[in-house]
């Protein structure tokens, strides 16, 4: 009930209760103080002395009801702040282990030591309860799930569905751990706004590998020659495909690159025998016979385990006399796929060279 209506109702019920008794009497007392009032007012100053109890007792439980309710809404905002942390932390250990803790610590016990987090404890044991329980599981955001009236958890959602549908946001003031994916996505749609932030991201060995390769990528599919060869000073981070993908985008656009510099980059890459072969067959239709042909040789003088792939470009440029020259400096037991293909061309079966394993 507002104070406001129960203050007007006894108002008008004072009123009542004097004009009733005073039409039923109009006598007057005097308590012996010399105070001498109709008996009526008495009787009001009665009812008027319990409104008064009554107002006090009501204002005291509206004031602890306040203090409650205010208590409980600090509850749920610690509720949403643990949420947001467990839903933005990877691996989170939310229960100290430190059996040596005393009771009364102040670290917050729903939080690990080293949480960044504020120390909180909760005024309502319910929902203190339901902060533990949530403690217990590894939280991530639902995307398609319904706005749950929390500004600060709508909002995170908001910044979610954004990065999700391409837009860079700046989340630094959300503080999430560099591998969560909408850090990653994000920094992958920083990437893709442009070549100049993918170069960026190119040369920060900060970064992931894997991120610092999309970047790559990303420059390659560009087909813009002056980045792909900036992209080339930094090449620490290139695995086989990354390193395979970069030099068919120099031989799509015509890029003359250094015999050393090819080597260096198969190199860090850690090329095996097959990566060299791939790379063999990937080049077939993107240099003329007699590049392609010098473009392997080179790289077998530089590397031995690129020496098959050399014997792939022979045999498949019909050049049988060369290889079957170079399978001498081979074990009898390597590349058998290559003598086996020299032997039935020899007996007039032909196959093509890509259907052996070399």
């Amino acid at each position: 009930m507002k104070f406001g209506y129960y203050i007007l109702f006894s108002m008008v019920f004072f009123v009542v209760v004097f004009f009733s008794i005073y039409t039923i009497t109009i006598e007057r007392y005097d308590i012996g103080l010399g105070v001498s009032l109709p008996i009526a007012l008495w009787a009001t100053l009665i009812v008027v002395v319990f409104f008064l109890c009554t107002l006090c007792f009501l204002l005291f439980w509206w004031a602890r009801s306040f203090i409650i309710h205010k208590r409980i809404i600090n509850d749920i905002e610690s509720i949403v702040e643990q949420i947001l942390y467990q839903a933005t932390q990877e691996n989170q250990t939310f229960f100290t282990t430190n059996q040596n803790h005393p009771k009364d610590e102040t670290i917050n016990p729903l939080l690990p030591a080293t949480s960044t987090m504020s120390a909180k404890r909760f005024f309502n044991a319910h929902l203190d309860m339901l902060a533990k329980i949530i403690a217990r599981y590894y939280l991530s955001p639902n995307l398609s799930s319904q706005s749950s009236g929390n500004a600060r958890i709508d909002k995170m959602f908001e910044v979610y569905r954004n990065i999700a549908a391409g837009t860079l946001e700046d989340l630094r003031k959300y503080h999430l751990p560099a591998h969560n994916p909408f850090v990653i996505k994000n920094l992958q749609n920083y990437i893709l706004k442009n070549n100049k932030n993918a170069l960026e991201i190119v040369r920060d060995s900060t970064q992931e590998n894997a991120l610092r390769i999309f970047a790559l990528e990303t420059i390659c599919a560009s087909k813009k020659e002056k980045d792909i060869k900036k992209a080339l000073e930094t090449i620490d981070y290139f695995d086989p495909p990354s390193a395979q993908k970069i030099l068919l985008a120099c031989a799509d656009l015509k890029i003359t690159l250094e015999s050393s510099l090819i080597a260096k980059i198969c190199a860090v890459a850690a090329f095996n025998k097959q990566d060299y072969i791939a790379l063999a067959k990937s080049f077939k239709e993107k240099l003329p016979p007699d590049e392609w042909l010098t473009y392997f040789l080179r790289l077998a003088r530089s590397n031995e385990d690129a020496h098959i792939a050399y014997v792939f470009v022979l045999l498949d440029l019909e050049m049988i006399d060369k290889a079957i020259e170079e399978l001498k400096g081979f074990d009898k037991n390597e590349a058998l796929g290559a003598r086996a293909y020299i032997e039935l061309k020899k007996a007039g079966k032909g196959y093509p060279i890509e259907a052996f394993v070399l």
